[in-house]
C-alpha cells in the first residue's frame, strides 16, 4: 500500500545520507487507568488464522489491553511504500506544468540557501501531493514498543547525530537536558545516540501546541518502522 509520511528536513537529509533507516510514530490508544489493566505488546495472526477468503494472516504486532481485551495494530505493514512529505514549493508555470517538469520542484532542506530562495515562503508538508514527493521508502519491519525502549543501535538507525567521545555524558543519563532545544544544539551535548534521539523527539514535539505534545518523559506507545530507500 502506498501511504504518505511527513518527515522533517533533518530526517530527509539523514535518509539521503544513508544514516536513517528507522522512524517512530505515535500509536493512538484510548486512555485507561493503570489500576484497571494496562497496555502490553503482543502479536496477532499467524498459523491457523485465515480471513474470509481463506488466506492465512501473517503474524503482525499489536498492543492490547489486559482488562478490556481491546487490541490495536500499527497502521504500517511490511511492504508498504511510504512517500515522504516535506516543506516544498514549485517555480514557474502552473501545477499541471510542474507535474510534467519535476525539475521545477523546490525542497526547503535542499534549496533554501540557493540565490533568491532565502526569504521564500515554503509550502507546508501537510498538503504536499504525491507527484511532488522525491523520496519513497519500503517498510521492511514493524514493531510496537514504548518510546523509551529504543536501543542505542535503533537510535543510531534513527539517524540522530551524537558525539560518543565527549568528556562527560553523565549529566544526561536520566534523559534529555533541554527538552525544547533544537536537535542540532542538543545533539552536540550528548554522548549517546539514545539521549540525542530523546532530545530530538522532544524538540519536535515541543514545537506543537502544548495539548498536542507527547514528550519523551510520558513514554508513549509507538510504531517502530524500519525501511529502505527505493526512490
Amino acid at each position: 500500500m502506498d501511504r504518505p509520511i511527513i518527515m522533517t528536513g533533518e530526517s530527509v537529509c539523514a535518509i539521503l545520507a544513508g544514516r536513517k533507516t528507522q522512524t517512530r510514530r505515535l500509536m493512538s490508544l484510548p486512555r485507561a487507568p493503570d489500576h484497571l489493566g494496562r497496555w502490553e505488546a503482543s502479536t496477532s495472526g499467524g498459523p491457523g488464522l485465515r480471513d474470509s477468503k481463506g488466506r492465512e494472516y501473517p503474524p503482525f504486532p499489536v498492543v492490547w489491553h489486559t482488562r478490556t481485551g481491546q487490541s490495536f495494530a500499527s497502521p504500517y505493514s511490511i511492504g508498504d511504500r511510504l512517500w515522504c512529505k516535506e516543506s516544498w514549493d514549485y517555480v514557474g508555470g502552473t501545477e499541471y506544468l510542474y507535474q510534467q517538469e519535476p525539475g521545477a520542484v523546490l525542497y526547503r532542506e535542499r534549496d533554501q540557501n540557493l540565490s533568491g530562495h532565502l526569504q521564500r515562503k515554503w509550502r507546508t508538508p501537510l498538503f504536499m501531493p504525491r507527484w511532488a514527493s522525491r523520496l519513497t521508502l519500503e517498510v521492511t519491519e514493524v514493531r510496537i514498543q514504548r518510546l523509551q525502549e529504543i536501543s542505542e543501535e535503533d537510535a543510531i538507525a534513527e539517524g540522530v547525530r551524537h558525539w560518543p567521545d565527549i568528556a562527560d555524558p553523565h549529566p544526561y543519563k536520566h534523559g534529555p537536558r533541554w527538552s525544547m532545544a533544537t536537535p542540532t544544539s542538543t545533539d552536540q551535548c550528548l554522548g549517546t545516540a539514545r539521549y540525542a534521539y530523546a532530545s530530538a523527539w522532544d524538540a519536535i514535539q515541543g514545537s506543537r501546541p502544548s495539548w498536542k505534545a507527547v514528550l519523551w518523559a510520558s513514554n508513549p506507545w509507538v510504531s517502530a518502522i524500519t525501511f529502505r530507500l527505493v526512490a
